[in-house]
């Protein structure tokens, strides 16, 4: 799959990465939307708010939807097909949604439906 990282101070560079397996209570989801937050640009522009958090090498992204490609064996709430979103939230120290591809540990207590009628 394909995934951003962020190198440093203007240096995003396009990479090959493996797709995450998950775990029995995880959900993989196919990213087909991700917003870029305010933290997102302090990555890239490499200034000192949330220096404290976060060090690169690193992937950011987590304001996104998508569609579950995979459940673990127990996820209770989620089937293959789901249209999903986080919300605001980090994914647990996996690739961030600027990847295709994103591993949601306990998705049955984070992640959240979207309506059909909304588009990504």
């Amino acid at each position: 799959m394909k995934t951003a990282i962020i190198y440093g101070p203007h240096d995003v560079r396009v990479e090959d990465a493996d797709t995450p397996e998950i775990g029995p209570h995880d959900a993989l989801v196919q990213v087909k939307a991700s917003g870029i937050c305010g933290s997102d640009v302090h990555r890239f522009l490499g200034t000192a708010y949330g220096r404290n958090y976060w060090t690169y090498p690193m992937n950011s992204g987590h304001e996104y939807c998508g569609d579950v490609v995979q459940v673990g064996t127990a996820v209770k709430t989620f089937r293959e097909g789901d249209r999903v979103t986080l919300g605001v939230a980090w994914t647990g120290g996996d690739l961030g949604a600027f990847s295709e591809f994103i591993r949601i540990p306990d998705a049955d207590r984070r992640l959240r439906k979207l309506p059909l009628e909304m588009s990504y």
